[in-house]
């Protein structure tokens, strides 16, 4: 050993890096880099005091997690880090201006950048071809880059999507290419756009209703699916390989081109009446749920004007329909005391409730580890301006530099800490329940009292088909599956469905 190129400090750290999930399998695996620096240090008398393992992280970026983990061991005078060991220069950086710089960094603190596949000498060849190295593994990197650049546009061109996308999975095609084919999350995606082109649900609505059964995502996640236009069978030409139009993809679309356009749509605000106007006039809450008894046809509404005042009414839509018209107080006050003779016995009630709380309650618990996960960050993030703080008294980087990355971790914590407000500010179970449970007991109140879109979203529960009106008779034209749970009292306007 030549001890003249090492440092007194006989203490080293270790850093490994692959990039990629390939790079993984092949020889110079993070099992592998580990082993060799070990045997390096051992054979030169450092003392291993850590090791620094990156993975999956690009050797062009210098705000590596690890590398910086390593950068505030190494300041540490308490550490006596005398020596980072990595495999070779490829593996520490493919950036040469951020490795001489960081190498230099390194020699300030009075440690040697060592490397068990390269040179260590300090002469002024060795320096050359230590920079020569540098340069060699970033103009790699670089072709690297264009290859895999090349490749991706070359796929595009010939309408194969290449990036990872709810609802499909990875296959190879007859062609041995790999292509996109649907998987099982393919009907949940299918579902978000449905409900979207409804337009009577918001984004939040529908990432709950999924939630519920069994498909979560972020709010961000769903705006970016609800836009990206590969469900529908157009990728974006992101390579500019057709005149800047959409490519056909290759694979089987989730939804036709016209859902997609309508949803933008609606998304972008262009069809303000997104609830068809027949069903938004506060008016006329019954309007689309009501049918003739004569002719089977959904019942529309309108007024005439007497003397003194205007006259509401719901009537068939066909002109020579021989049902009478209904006056809107009497067809109302009809089906108010439908809802009033609708009743679920307490038992019921009781047992709603228990299953409601221990649903709750268990959602609890997943808000309470999300919230412990989030504070640990925030704890993290805290620790790394720490560490900045002591970079920026010490002079290791430049100030500017310091600066940006500390707005960068203020910012990062203010949205941990927003994170942590919306789920500390969690709904009320006890008083959602009691709503819920004012509104079971007393149906009729509830919608009366209720706004337009309450009433319609009751009505659609109580009646999924509708109902027809006849001699002050209300009959749904098809019962909800959960009728049976409730018990009716004694009515005369009270009629089953079919």
């Amino acid at each position: 050993m030549n001890k003249g190129l090492f440092s007194e400090k006989k203490k080293a750290v270790i850093y490994c890096r692959v990039s990629t999930e390939e790079q993984a399998k092949e020889g110079e695996s993070l099992a592998s880099q580990e082993r060799k620096c070990k045997e390096f240090a051992e054979r030169n008398g450092y003392e291993v005091i850590g090791k620094f393992i990156e993975k999956g992280e690009s050797g062009r970026n210098i705000n590596r997690t690890q590398l910086q983990k390593l950068l505030t061991c190494c300041s540490d005078k308490r550490n006596e880090v005398g020596a980072v060991i990595c495999l070779k220069e490829d593996r520490f950086a493919r950036n040469a201006k951020d490795a001489t710089a960081t190498e230099y960094m390194l020699f300030k603190m009075g440690i040697r950048l060592l490397f068990t596949s390269g040179n260590n000498e300090q002469t002024a060849s060795g320096k050359f071809v230590r920079g020569m190295n540098n340069v060699i593994a970033e103009f790699e990197s670089n072709v690297n880059s264009e290859r895999t650049i090349a490749g991706l546009a070359e796929a595009l061109s010939k309408g194969r999507w290449t990036r990872p996308l709810r609802g499909y999975s990875f296959q190879k095609n007859v062609e041995g290419k790999k292509q996109l084919f649907q998987n099982e999350d393919a009907p949940f995606v299918k579902k978000i756009f449905d409900l979207a082109e409804k337009g009577v649900y918001s984004q939040d609505e529908i990432r709950r209703q999924m939630e519920r059964e069994g498909f979560k995502i972020s709010k961000q996640a769903l705006s970016m699916l609800l836009r990206n236009t590969v469900y529908c069978g157009l990728l974006p030409d992101k390579y500019n390989k057709n005149g800047g139009e959409y490519i056909k993809g290759i694979h089987e679309p989730l939804i036709s081109e016209e859902q997609f356009f309508k949803v933008q749509a609606i998304l972008d605000g262009r069809r303000p009446n997104i609830v068809p106007r027949k069903r938004n006039n506060p008016d006329y809450p019954l309007r689309g749920y009501v049918y003739c008894y004569d002719c089977n046809t959904k019942m529309t509404a309108s007024r005439s004007k007497g003397h003194t005042k205007h006259f509401y009414y719901y009537h068939c839509k066909k002109p020579h329909c021989n049902a009478a018209r209904v006056q809107k107080k009497v067809l109302e006050n009809a089906f108010k005391e439908y809802l009033h003779n609708l009743t679920i016995p307490l038992p019921i009630i009781d047992l709603f409730e228990k299953c409601v709380i221990t649903k709750f309650n268990e959602k609890t618990h997943d808000i309470t580890l999300q919230k412990r996960h989030i504070e640990r960050e925030i704890e993290n993030l805290e620790s790394n301006k720490s560490d900045l703080i002591q970079l920026s008294l010490r002079k290791i980087f430049d100030e500017e530099d310091i600066k940006k990355e500390m707005d960068k971790i203020k910012m990062q914590i203010q949205e941990k800490e927003l994170m942590l407000q919306e789920l500390a500010n969690g709904p009320d179970v006890q008083a959602c329940w009691d709503f819920a449970k004012n509104v079971l007991l007393q149906l009729d109140k509830a919608w009366e009292q209720g706004d337009l879109n309450f009433k319609q979203r009751l009505q659609g529960l109580i009646m999924p088909a509708g109902f027809t009106f006849k001699e002050n008779l209300v009959k749904p034209i098809k019962n909800p599956y959960f009728l049976s749970i409730f018990q009716q009292k004694t009515g005369k306007n009270i009629e089953k469905g079919g």
